[in-house]
């Protein structure tokens, strides 16, 4: 999760939360990349806040005319920053499709691997890839469409602008039951030959590659204004369950150094090692990956000395689904270990710090 005006809505009295919900759908209505909004919507709360912090209504804020502060707010918008939301938009079905396209791509190897004859060229998935795109530029057009009719209304009055955006909404709604009906329909029917592989292929890639490129900024963003969910439920700080656990460490530390003979642990000795505990931690990806290698030979090898595969593409699309299955949950497991090092991290850094205080503070 990052850091955004939504996490702040809460904050707002009745009346300036009216007027910014109004300016919100103004600004979605803009069609502008959503770092771009994010930023105007931030700036915006931003000046809210302390607006009521002065006791100031909202006409002081906005001037008394809504319509022309959501225009002088969104009057810097770049062409750039427009095709970006076209191709935010396009995102969720080019992932939908960029799946299909894979698994068809595997079970061209499949065929290729059963010693199949088959052209690379000439080998048709099952995706109506031009269905789609058609579908898309209906989407786009209507989101433009939308806009511009949703500032004329803001023009008008706020109640219009609300009963408009309700009634938008509503048709949305309608024409994604009627898109997803008309797929399955389609699907029953199977009366298209699909799209040739390599196309499908080729439109996803370009597609993935721009969308990658245009969103750097946002990747960026959201990484500098980042913040953990804990602080958004306001779950208790992560920081004193680490100090209890680390606390009983150092003591049971002390006591096994004691029943040995040994020295007993400085406290700023303890957090040396701790800290180098850390860092020998983070270093730990080459060891997730092989486990999930490790763990999808055992697999493999099980299936093999027991009833084995019929068919060599069986074996392919064994090993491919199983070692992508450890690997995502080898890769939450290193995340999660990530997240608690980083914790412990801040937590050493924090007791360094009230160390050096307390000698500052003696001198």
């Amino acid at each position: 999760m990052y850091n955004s005006y939504a996490y702040h809505i809460k904050n707002l009295r009745p009346e300036y939360k009216n007027v910014f919900d109004q300016i919100c759908e103004y600004v979605r209505a803009e069609n502008m990349d959503e770092t771009r909004s994010e930023e105007i919507l931030s700036e915006v709360m931003d000046s809210f806040l302390t607006a009521q912090e002065d006791g100031k209504s909202t006409d002081q804020m906005i001037g008394g005319d809504l319509s022309l502060f959501c225009r002088e707010l969104c009057s810097g918008v770049s062409l750039r920053s427009r095709v970006v939301k076209i191709i935010e938009m396009m995102f969720p079905v080019f992932v939908l499709t960029g799946f299909s396209t894979l698994l068809n791509f595997m079970y061209f190897l499949a065929t290729l691997a059963d010693g199949e004859k088959t052209d690379f060229w000439h080998f048709r998935d099952s995706i109506n890839l031009w269905g789609y795109l058609i579908g898309i530029a209906t989407v786009i057009v209507f989101e433009f469409i939308t806009g511009a009719v949703l500032k004329k209304a803001m023009a008008s009055s706020s109640e219009k602008f609300r009963k408009v955006s309700s009634a938008f909404k509503l048709i949305y709604a309608v024409l994604i039951m009627i898109c997803a009906a008309y797929l399955v329909v389609n699907a029953k029917k199977n009366n298209f030959e699909g799209t040739y592989l390599w196309i499908s292929l080729l439109v996803c890639t370009v597609y993935f590659v721009l969308y990658r490129s245009l969103t750097a900024d946002k990747r960026k963003y959201k990484k500098e204004n980042k913040i953990s969910f804990d602080e958004i439920s306001g779950a208790p700080d992560k920081s004193l369950n680490i100090e209890k656990i680390e606390m009983k460490l150092f003591e049971k530390l002390n006591k096994r150094n004691i029943r040995k003979g040994l020295p007993e642990l400085t406290f700023s000795e303890f957090l040396e090692r701790e800290e180098k505990a850390c860092h020998s931690n983070t270093n730990g990806s080459a060891f997730h990956v092989l486990l999930a290698v490790f763990c999808t030979f055992l697999g493999f090898a099980a299936v093999i000395l027991t009833s084995g595969f019929p068919h060599l593409s069986d074996g392919i699309f064994f090993v491919i689904i199983t070692l992508t299955i450890e690997g995502l949950l080898m890769y939450a497991l290193y995340k999660a270990s990530c997240y608690n090092v980083s914790c412990k991290l801040k937590w050493i850094e924090s007791k360094r710090n009230e160390a050096e205080c307390e000698i500052q503070t003696e001198k």
